[in-house]
């Protein structure tokens, strides 16, 4: 295993481990399937290998170290997630879990279910997903002339009650972007990028407001970090 700086790479069941550990009760459903905690015997043999790999020590009680605590309190005290869904089913989600601090998760196994769980800070969200297998291939964002706002557009019109996965089925959208309220499990925004022949574009509803704009790397990033900006605001109230 990877071990570096605020980064580490997991299975799925030391990753439900660690969180009891935290007292952390759920993954909040994140991904399509349900993990449970493993029994007490596979619970053991995970935590005698944490300690192995250096991850948990023992005293009077399992405890893990420092930094990986870190990252798993972020994962149980957000108030927000982030969801990033592709409609190339090969390219498994990722998810942010947004608060005081963030925590990056992704899957990193094939076969078996891994992820990699590292911090990452507000500024950094866009970047991360703007550098992922996720992103489109855009072929319009050296055409935008000022911000490539389209108005009284009808693209992706009536879609804000849609899950993730029917988002990518709508014709055209080839990613989205979930913002969540983690106490209340509803939506707060989503923003999708829609491919056309000749445009790209970035649709973003929040349920009551709906934009859209031809896609550049500038407005993508400006967008994401007002989703972000703007729920933060909405959970603060």
């Amino acid at each position: 295993m990877e071990l570096a700086s605020k980064s580490y790479n997991l299975s799925m069941n030391e990753l439900l481990v660690l969180l009891a550990m935290k007292n952390a009760r759920q993954l909040y459903g994140v991904f399509d399937k349900d993990f449970e905690l493993p029994d007490e015997a596979e619970v053991n043999r995970i935590i005698f290998n944490l300690v192995k790999r250096g991850i948990v020590e023992i005293d009077e009680h399992a405890r893990m170290r420092d930094d990986i605590g870190d990252l798993i309190e972020n994962i149980r005290d957000a108030g927000m997630l982030l969801i990033a869904t592709s409609a190339d089913e090969s390219i498994r989600d990722m998810a942010f879990y947004i608060g005081k601090k963030n925590t990056f998760l992704r899957f990193t196994g094939v076969e078996t279910e891994r992820v990699r769980i590292e911090e990452a800070a507000d500024s950094e969200l866009s970047r991360i997903l703007f550098e992922s297998e996720w992103m489109i291939e855009n072929n319009t964002s050296d055409m935008v002339v000022g911000d490539g706002l389209i108005k009284d557009s009808e693209l992706c019109k009536d879609l804000f009650e849609r899950g993730k996965n029917e988002l990518c089925e709508v014709q055209g959208v080839k990613a989205s972007l979930i913002l969540m309220d983690i106490a209340d499990g509803k939506k707060m925004a989503h923003l999708l990028l829609v491919q056309d022949i000749l445009s790209d574009y970035i649709v973003v509803d929040d349920g009551l407001d709906r934009s859209v704009f031809q896609f550049s790397d500038r407005q993508f990033n400006e967008m994401v970090s007002n989703i972000i900006k703007k729920g933060k605001e909405k959970i603060k109230k």
